[in-house]
């Protein structure tokens, strides 16, 4: 696989260079394999791994391919240098994701320094709950450069963060209000005359309904004796009918078609 992949580095097809040098290294780690590894990245202009990767196998001096091969490696190792630098990122909230070209390279409150190429930086911040940031920032070789970027939490994140503790907390407990209509209020004066008018009804009712019962029948056919309990139960029957249409406009009028449990919820609240 070495001769494989040199064949392919002296014919410049870095990619399957690369490729067979990573086999090599899987198979036998060594630092001669990984400095091959950093020559063919060098070719892809893959800088920043070019440079770690041979500044990993710079370090072990007692390889000896690494050590006949120190000069060309040192030469390149500058080359590598001379197009990177370093960049670092400051700001809120903590946790915010800060990525690089596309890339995530670390989280805020600071993230780097960070090694990067030589060029303009595209810096892309993010949390969840606040408005995304971009920034770009001219990194120059050798150099760091810096940004600072405080994330503004978004509309929904604000009314949290704005709304009294208390309230938070009894949000999260108590069940969804009623909807009612726009601009609509609740009206206690309907409901109050619509219970009142539907059991002074009913109580008539049933009362006329009880005294007939009891009642002998008159000796005058023409006696209106027992008309009166009968017309007595009519009124209170219509009474409570219009009682009870009080109750279904002020239901219809205050809340919104679909909502359940409105009036069984104002009848409780009454009695």
């Amino acid at each position: 696989m070495i001769e494989e992949g040199l064949r392919h580095l002296r014919g410049r097809n870095y990619e399957a260079a690369l490729e067979q040098f990573k086999q090599a290294y899987d198979i036998l780690p060594s630092p001669a394999v990984e400095a091959r590894i950093a020559l063919a990245e060098h070719g892809l202009e893959r800088w920043i791994d070019a440079e770690l990767h041979l500044k990993n196998a710079l370090l072990v001096r007692s390889d000896q391919w690494v050590k006949q091969n120190q000069a060309i490696l040192e030469r390149t190792l500058k080359d590598l240098q001379s197009k990177l630098g370093w960049l670092l990122v400051q700001g809120s909230p903590d946790g915010a994701a800060v990525k690089i070209d596309g890339i995530t390279r670390g989280f805020l409150p600071k993230a780097g320094p960070i090694r990067v190429e030589a060029k303009e930086a595209t810096i892309e911040v993010a949390k969840e709950g606040y408005a995304s940031q971009w920034k770009y920032r001219q990194v120059d070789a050798g150099k760091t450069a810096e940004a600072s970027v405080n994330l503004l939490p978004n509309a929904t994140t604000r009314a949290a963060a704005a709304a009294p503790q208390s309230e938070r907390v009894a949000a999260s407990v108590l069940p969804e209000p009623i909807a009612l209509k726009p601009g609509a209020k609740p009206s206690r004066l309907g409901q109050k005359l619509g219970y009142t008018l539907a059991l002074v009804g009913a109580s008539a009712t049933a009362g006329a309904i009880l005294v007939h019962s009891r009642m002998d029948e008159p000796r005058d056919p023409a006696s209106g004796q027992k008309r009166l309990p009968f017309i007595i139960a009519v009124a209170g029957a219509a009474t409570t009918l219009i009682g009870l249409e009080f109750l279904f406009i002020d239901y219809v009028l205050n809340h919104e078609p679909g909502s359940q449990g409105a009036l069984t919820l104002g009848v409780r609240s009454q009695f």
